[in-house]
């Protein structure tokens, strides 16, 4: 697939394309294992989802975490897409353009394949390959940016519903039985979390150990390259995967940060006015929010904006050791 003329920068290139195609298939096999869940766990948030008898902070609060979900659902999707038909098509335009101006023609194609014809042969052929190769890859891009999708969105969905809740504990009427209500609540949330992260912590490990790689060859490539294209193909894989990683990383810490508020939230109610077994209620939501929940990787690591550092951080030492060894050549 490869011969001594291809440059190292496009070697990195077709090398993080793989590994990109490796990881959506892990995924969608792990999505597939996991669907009866991801269901239940879906239809289970939609039956307890607040729709009314929301207060205006509560609402104000919803909106604003829905507006910044939005935001960076978008940010991430377009990302990927430009990213996506930028490498898919950068080779076309080039022939494209050369082939315009009259000059000699090398024909490219967007990715590294073993074909059992030559595909440069003619220009059917060539455009034949072209757009298989194409169609082929787009499915596992779809799968791949799908996946960081529904992950994000059911966290965030989570971290609304913990908001709606801190508010509720605060202004709850101080009595047992509302109390109660709130206590089943919480705790019905916290099951809603150990299901999310059951059936995302692998794929969250993928996530950090396929990215870090990937990173860290990008980045090589973009010191290696040789033009202008190679080199900006490869900076937009470098953010393309960087923006998921503080998505899922940012929506993460938030679900951490609202699930650990339940406890100021509950200090602030009027326990001090009621009776001894409501105070025991508020001492019990106070101890368990203590330990807040979070997704997690493998169900040992969570991941908050410090696991984003740390991705970045040791992407750059390998990196660094790359490109030392590869100097030294």
């Amino acid at each position: 697939m490869f011969s001594e003329e291809v440059p190292i920068s496009e070697v990195a290139f077709q090398v993080s394309t793989f590994l990109v195609l490796v990881e959506a298939t892990c995924k969608a096999i792990l999505i597939l294992r996991n669907r009866t869940n991801i269901v239940e766990l879906i239809e289970k948030i939609g039956d307890t989802w607040r729709i009314d008898n929301l207060n205006e902070r509560q609402t104000r609060n919803k909106d604003f975490l829905f507006q910044r979900l939005n935001l960076c659902l978008k940010v991430y999707y377009r990302c990927s897409m430009i990213t996506a038909w930028t490498t898919a098509f950068a080779p076309l335009v080039i022939v494209l353009g050369k082939l315009a101006m009259g000059q000699n023609i090398n024909p490219l194609l967007p990715y590294g394949c073993v074909i059992p014809f030559d595909p440069l042969k003619d220009w059917f052929r060539y455009m034949l390959v072209y757009v298989f190769e194409v169609y082929a890859i787009l499915p596992f891009m779809y799968i791949y940016i799908g996946t960081e999708l529904l992950m994000v969105t059911l966290c965030a969905l989570l971290s609304v519903e913990f908001a709606i809740l801190k508010v509720d504990l605060t202004y709850v009427k101080p009595d047992n039985s509302s109390i109660k209500i709130l206590v089943r609540k919480h705790q019905q949330l916290l099951v809603y979390i150990g299901s999310l992260d059951e059936i995302f912590n692998i794929i969250l490990f993928l996530d950090l150990l396929f990215i870090t790689v990937i990173m860290c060859i990008c980045g090589f490539a973009v010191t290696m390259a040789n033009n202008v294209v190679d080199c900006f193909k490869n900076v937009l894989c470098v953010l393309s995967i960087l923006v998921p990683v503080y998505i899922f990383c940012y929506f993460s810490e938030q679900l951490k940060q609202e699930c650990a508020d339940i406890a100021q939230a509950a200090y602030n109610n009027k326990w001090y006015n009621v009776s001894v077994s409501y105070k025991r209620i508020i001492c019990f939501i106070i101890t368990r929010a203590q330990k807040p929940c979070c997704l997690t990787s493998l169900g040992y690591v969570p991941i908050t904006l410090n696991t984003f550092s740390k991705v970045v951080s040791t992407s750059w030492s390998y990196y660094s050791v790359i490109r030392t060894v590869y100097g030294n050549k």
